[in-house]
């Protein structure tokens, strides 16, 4: 399935290909024998399908670009979350951070008022929530630092998104589930 994203050199293709323009975008695919046009909407890939195209995307701008776009249209945290007990320590903008035990499985949420650490730690708290117990406590930032988008931000907010990891694996420790449950 993914393999379509394979077919652009240029890297302004790919990109507006993603939908980076806008939400919606018909792509037109002229005489490529594969594929007559396209509608594409960001929110349409599930997470295995994002990681699968961060894959495969070649340039880890690409992927930092891809990744703010979706954090655009993720649901921001209810206000209800937004306290100054959920803050995350040592972060020079507003972020926010909860874990919670959901339908007995940890579940992680993440705002922020910078964009860059909304798509970031929104992508791993998103991640972390789709794995197991086990998995969750020994949760890492290592896709991040795998595609490349972690060097694209200044060194606090690279510190921040590796303590978020850290606050992951923490919760999942400390959560009292059992490894049956995840």
């Amino acid at each position: 399935m993914m393999d379509r994203y394979n077919q652009f050199s240029d890297p302004f293709e790919s990109l507006f290909f993603l939908g980076l323009a806008s939400e919606n975008v018909r792509i037109s695919l002229g005489t490529n024998d594969r594929l007559d046009s396209l509608v594409m909407t960001i929110n349409d890939l599930s997470l295995a399908e994002a990681m699968e195209l961060l894959d495969q995307l070649r340039d880890p701008q690409q992927r930092f670009i891809y990744l703010v776009e979706r954090a655009r249209k993720r649901m921001p945290l209810p206000d209800a979350y937004r306290l100054d007990v959920n803050r995350v320590e040592g972060c020079q903008v507003r972020t926010w951070w909860i874990g919670e035990i959901r339908s007995h499985a940890c579940w992680f949420g993440l705002d922020s008022d910078a964009v860059t650490l909304k798509a970031l730690g929104g992508f791993l708290c998103e991640q972390a929530t789709s794995l197991s117990l086990q998995e969750q406590q020994q949760f890492q930032a290592d896709m991040l630092e795998k595609w490349g988008v972690l060097r694209q931000l200044a060194d606090n907010r690279r510190a921040t998104i590796l303590r978020l990891a850290s606050k992951i694996r923490d919760f999942a420790s400390n959560s009292g589930l059992s490894r049956d449950h995840g």
